[in-house]
């Protein structure tokens, strides 16, 4: 399946210009797209996008796709170009999000039938710094962590009534004792090696231990492997440490990994130490990781090469912090739920429990929200309490019931 842009005359470039759907402005004319197959660019189908209108208040973009003469393949598109909520003291927090992508229009173009559209709500989350992380993989429970076999789950609260909204937990986005903290894919050197000697790998596959003083047979190519190879570990040692380094919020899992063997030579179903870089190691400490990833979609491993994208489960968002490697702000993220999280009120509030794994009832209470207002119809602001030592405070914008939302979508 493919996509041919087309614009309208006068119309300037946005929709059907090298722009794309996310830079669409008020004021832009229709366009349209023409869709087929490589195999037969004949069966051509034309997509019109209809022209955008811009809520200056919110910055967000409506746009309303139809393809061809079938009403069973109406699409409403949004493009919320940033929401820009105003919290207390004036603070400005800036979330993007995309309610159908261009993939999602691909893949609607592919599919026959009707498409559904998504009555759940949106919730954006902004979590800050001091928010408890989980204990890393395999070692003591630190005095401000929570247990490793734990999870946060986000609640409504309806007078004594507590419904559960979503579960998810907090993670050190690096995690150098993590026995699946490795490299994975067909563009890394050593598929399967443990991120934590991947410096010292390339110096035995470069022959250079010392970059100040490289042997005189070393090729630029060798001297430019080595020193990058040390820069990434002086980043994945910021990304991991305990002050400084970045947090993420992510999918919930009860899953495990298998027991990390005592030498190279690891049983089947164990993962060899991650001292072992052979390659018969790093084979099969690739294999015992993938089988437990492909045990539980939402088991959870991240990665220091794409901050966003983990080597498996989903990465919702990042606690509010700063990349240690460029000093870039980082926060905010966010969940898409089945519930519309309609019929919010005065009396209605939100909070966030932790609780371990398996246990019942809530747990403890982290987070309390100690205000929530609708300044606008469909958009709930909640500022977030927690009471601990020292006192934190989080937000959340709610977006209820976004697939029958007609005031911003």
């Amino acid at each position: 399946m493919f996509l041919t842009k087309h614009r309208s005359r006068g119309e300037p470039a946005g929709i059907g210009g090298g722009g794309g759907f996310g830079d669409a402005r008020a004021g832009d004319r229709r366009a349209w797209l023409s869709a087929g197959t490589e195999s037969n660019s004949s069966s051509h189908q034309n997509l019109y996008v209809g022209a955008p209108s811009l809520d200056p208040r919110f910055s967000q973009t409506r746009v309303r796709v139809k393809l061809g003469d079938s009403p069973a393949l109406r699409l409403d598109f949004r493009a919320v170009r940033a929401y820009h909520s105003v919290f207390v003291g004036g603070s400005n927090h800036v979330f993007r999000t995309t309610k159908i992508t261009i993939a999602n229009v691909v893949v609607a173009l592919g599919t026959a039938g009707c498409i559904d559209a998504f009555n759940g709500s949106n919730v954006q989350i902004e979590l800050p710094t001091g928010t408890p992380v989980q204990a890393r993989v395999g070692a003591a429970q630190g005095p401000t962590e929570l247990p490793a076999n734990s999870h946060y789950s986000l609640y409504r609260v309806d007078g004594t009534d507590l419904t559960e909204l979503v579960r998810f937990e907090v993670h050190r986005l690096v995690d150098l004792s993590s026995p699946c903290f490795i490299d994975v894919g067909d563009h890394v050197p050593h598929a399967g090696l443990h991120v934590s000697q991947f410096a010292a790998k390339i110096a035995e596959d470069t022959g250079i231990t010392d970059i100040a003083n490289p042997p005189p047979g070393a090729t630029e190519q060798q001297k430019i492997e080595i020193a990058t190879a040390q820069t990434r570990q002086h980043n994945v040692e910021a990304l991991a440490a305990d002050m400084g380094g970045v947090q993420a919020i992510t999918s919930a899992s009860t899953a495990i990994y298998p027991a990390v063997a005592a030498s190279c030579n690891a049983a089947p179903g164990e993962i060899p130490p991650p001292t072992c870089t052979d390659d018969a190691s790093n084979a099969a400490r690739l294999a015992a990781c993938q089988a437990s990833w492909d045990k539980d979609a939402q088991m959870w491993e991240g990665t220091d090469r794409v901050l966003t994208a983990p080597l498996h489960g989903t990465t919702y968002g990042l606690v509010d912090g700063n990349n240690p490697i460029n000093q870039a702000p980082v926060n905010g993220g966010q969940f898409f739920l089945e519930d519309p999280l309609t019929g919010i009120g005065a009396a209605t509030g939100f909070a966030i429990y932790t609780q371990v794994d398996g246990g019942t009832g809530p747990g403890t209470k982290i987070f309390q929200s100690v205000q929530v207002s609708a300044p606008t119809r469909g958009v709930t602001h909640v500022v977030l309490f927690g009471p601990g030592t020292p006192a934190i405070t989080g937000f959340l914008a709610v977006f209820s019931d976004i697939g029958g939302d007609s005031v911003h979508f």
